[in-house]
């Protein structure tokens, strides 16, 4: 599951140390959700209530500072877009860019592709 995310990431100039950091998040994230939900194997398994888990209850629950939740919820948009299905997700988790407060622009970003089915 974790090598479509990052198949689909782009990181355009990150450096290595950021993006084994992002890398390190996206694998802890994947591992609480597949030992909550067992039934998760394939990337096209994951629902908004999987990820709606993954900020409510785990994120909550692990005790992090302020500054790596913030980090946790920056990956946590990554892997949102790397899953194709950012625009509607990232509503509902609230974790969308507001264009009003500006911010540094995004260095590593999703690469959008056509859906294709999985076969057996």
């Amino acid at each position: 599951m974790i090598s479509h995310i990052l198949a689909r990431i782009q990181w355009n100039g990150l450096s290595s140390l950021h993006q084994r950091r992002h890398i390190a998040r996206v694998e802890k994230m994947l591992n609480a959700m597949s030992e909550r939900f067992s039934h998760l194997k394939h990337f096209e398994q994951v629902k908004l209530k999987h990820l709606r888990w993954l900020q409510e209850v785990w994120l909550t629950s692990q005790g992090f500072a302020e500054a790596t939740l913030v980090d946790y919820k920056r990956t946590l948009a990554l892997m949102v877009a790397a899953l194709d299905s950012d625009r509607h997700w990232q509503q509902a988790l609230k974790i969308t860019r507001d264009p009003k407060k500006g911010g540094r622009p995004q260095v590593c970003r999703a690469v959008r592709t056509r859906r294709r089915a999985r076969r057996c």
